[in-house]
Formats: structure tokens, sequence, C-alpha cells
């Protein structure tokens, strides 16, 4: 069975506070040219996408530099609902491999098309991030628009520096909780620090 973990994105797509609206134009009609093109303008962090450690560590890796085995792996995903902050407990009695993929279901993906999933979002504790770095995961990720509230943005740099590969804005993780499955997450293969990807579990 596969599940689509990814976010639809269109111009309505929640955007992270400060970014770009995503916007559509069309550049080719079936009346005009015979065929339907599209140009798009959105921000590479819309929407589901994956960050490379260049992202937030300055001069490291940018995405076509990680071997294309990274973004396919086991996973798990970790029930992390009720949580204002989501504590290091969080991985008590799970098994975590080095290598794996680590996903956290908050509910906040739950309401993505909501203005205040840009804002209304649970707290991923530090306590939490030097934990689970420690377990030496492949891939960390959250139905969440994002893995910080305030600059300079921690949580982010605890994993990125440890090259951690970070997935944001994921949904329908209430299909996949307390489940493993193979994660297949693989971002457009642009020369740039994070983009969108297909994210999809394959149970």
């Amino acid at each position: 069975m596969l599940i689509d973990l990814s976010m639809l994105v269109n111009e309505k797509t929640v955007v992270f506070p400060g970014d770009a609206e995503p916007k559509f134009e069309p550049a080719g009609t079936m009346e005009t040219v015979g065929f339907v093109d599209n140009v798009i303008h959105v921000n590479n962090h819309l929407g589901t996408h994956i960050d490379a450690p260049g992202h937030m560590v300055e001069g490291d890796r940018m995405l076509p530099s990680i071997p294309v085995e990274r973004f396919v792996c086991q996973a798990v995903c970790i029930d992390a609902r009720g949580h204002d902050s989501l504590p290091a407990d969080l991985l008590k009695g799970v098994e975590i491999k080095e290598g794996v993929g680590v996903l956290f279901y908050t509910g906040a993906g739950d309401r993505h098309t909501e203005a205040s999933y840009a804002t209304d979002y649970p707290k991923f504790s530090q306590e939490l991030a030097d934990e689970l770095v420690k377990l030496k995961p492949n891939i960390v990720g959250v139905d969440m628009i994002s893995f910080d509230h305030d600059e300079p943005f921690p949580i982010h740099k605890a994993f990125l520096s440890n090259d951690v590969l970070l997935i944001e804005n994921l949904v329908n993780l209430g299909k996949v909780v307390g489940k493993t499955f193979r994660l297949n997450a693989l971002p457009i293969n642009f020369e740039l620090e994070a983009a969108p990807a297909r994210v999809i579990a394959e149970l």
C-alpha cells in the first residue's frame, strides 16, 4: 500500500510567515499554442520539502551532492499529538536504528489548509533533537510548517549540522502513525539548499 504524505501545492497553499505567496501563471493554452503550459512562482520551501545541510550550515552541502540513496529508507512514525513542546521521552520504547527515517505526527498537518497552520504548531524541543541526533537517523520529518519557532533556528541547526536531512509540511501522518514503512522522499533535483518533494510511505 502506498500513502501520499505530500501536501497539495496551489495558490492557496499556506506559506511560512514572510515567504512569497505561490503564483501560477498560464504560459500557454490550447487556444493560443495548442497545449497547456504554466510558469510557477514559489519559494523552494513551499509545501512538503526537504532541507539539505546547506540550508542552515554555511558552506555545507546542497541537495545535488546528497546521494540519491539517502532519500529512500526505512522509517517509523511516532505519535506526538497532545504536546505543546515535543519531549525527548517520545523516543522511549521506539526502536530507532542508525540510518532510518523518523517522522512525528503532531496533528498540526491535519489543518494544513487553515491560516493558523503557519503559526499555531508545537515546539520541537532541544532535548528531543539532541537525543535523536545521538541515534544518527537519516531523515527526520514533521507535519508542521517548521521545526523552529524562533531564530536562530536551533532545531534546524542541531540536525543539519549533523547531516540529518529534514522534511517539513508532511500530511496524512495519521495513516502511518505507529507503523514502520519504506519512506520514499525524493526532492526535485534543484541545485539549491532545499526543494519540494513527493513523499510516499510504502507499507
